[in-house]
């Protein structure tokens, strides 16, 4: 794993519920997660299998992702999040590194995510690449 990109700031693994309202200020800023009710966020962190964050010396999230996972062959980066006054500073770059390297993720065959499409040359960057036969499919609960 990199060292943190800035000393002020502290690598979290995993994220609880200790950094739910920071990690809602997170989610605040943007537009897939700004909705997300309190309590369904502290639920999906105490079952997440992956979450990784980096807190700033007020222990306050100024960046976050996590995985969901079956170890064995499929993992599915989410909620890779930045804060908006930190950005371009490698942050994203570094949680996402620290998902990948987590041991949990360690044996698994296929790491996916999804991302807007000015975003796919960032995470190429990161290893990451389009399937040539997979389309991205989404059944939404009504």
């Amino acid at each position: 794993m990199n060292a943190v990109p800035d000393d002020s700031l502290q690598l979290v693994a995993p994220v609880t519920t200790r950094h739910l309202d920071s990690l809602m200020a997170l989610f605040a800023q943007t537009w897939w997660a700004r909705d997300r009710e309190y309590r369904r966020v502290e639920r999906t962190l105490s079952t997440a299998p992956v979450t990784v964050g980096l807190a700033d010396q007020d222990g306050q999230l100024v960046a976050f992702a996590r995985a969901v996972t079956d170890h064995e062959f499929k993992a599915l980066v989410l909620d890779v999040v930045v804060d908006s006054g930190r950005r371009n500073e490698g942050l994203g770059q570094h949680v996402v590194q620290a998902l990948l390297d987590h041991p949990a993720l360690s044996q698994v065959d296929d790491i996916e995510l999804y991302c807007e499409p000015g975003l796919v040359g960032y995470y190429k960057r990161l290893g990451f690449d389009e399937p040539d036969r997979t389309r991205f499919l989404r059944r939404t609960r009504p």
